[in-house]
């Protein structure tokens, strides 16, 4: 049965049988691999797997880089540096209409949408609130000097039967002095 170990020594597995693993890590997987038959079993399962890959590719031998080295230091002294202005692409032109293009998408940006100041209101139009002796009680009155018209609500009175509601009069003029 595996364990919590297994786990952790089955992804060190491959670097151990390549060699990669050193000190106290390999120390650890061999010790580990000297008491567990499963990640033995997996060993021999990866040897085999690295047996056949290496018969089915056969593995040339290496080029020789002696004369490619010397061909491209000669090719690298052999160059003429250009200026940085050819090297990347710069030009006069270029570098003003990449400015004015910035400065356009900047001003674009920071350009004010719709009016600054608050809510557009009719002319003529007065809104007063008139306070009452009733703690929840509101009185709103709306009026509008061109269509000679004024509204009043009324918020907050609803009491239970008996209980008393006074309400102070006001006297206002709806705005029109």
């Amino acid at each position: 049965m595996a364990s919590l170990n297994c786990f952790w020594m089955k992804r060190r597995l491959v670097p151990y049988l390549d060699g990669a693993l050193s000190g106290e890590r390999a120390e650890a997987v061999a010790g580990h691999l000297r008491g567990c038959a499963e990640c033995r079993g997996e060993v021999s399962r990866l040897e085999r797997l690295r047996g056949v890959l290496r018969s089915t590719f056969a593995v040339g031998t290496d080029p020789d880089w002696t004369g490619f080295w010397d061909g491209v230091r000669g090719g690298i002294l052999s160059e003429r540096p250009r200026p940085w202005r050819e090297a990347w692409g710069w030009s006069p032109s270029l570098a003003l209409g990449g400015a004015l293009a910035g400065l356009f998408i900047l001003a674009a940006l920071l350009w004010p949408i719709g009016p600054t100041e608050g809510p557009a209101r009719p002319a003529g139009v007065v809104v007063n609130a008139v306070e009452t002796a009733h703690p929840d009680g509101n009185l709103m009155v709306f009026s509008s000097s061109e269509d000679d018209m004024t509204v009043i609500w009324v918020f907050g009175f609803d009491q239970p039967a008996g209980d008393e509601t006074r309400i102070i009069p006001a006297s206002f003029n709806g705005g029109r002095g």
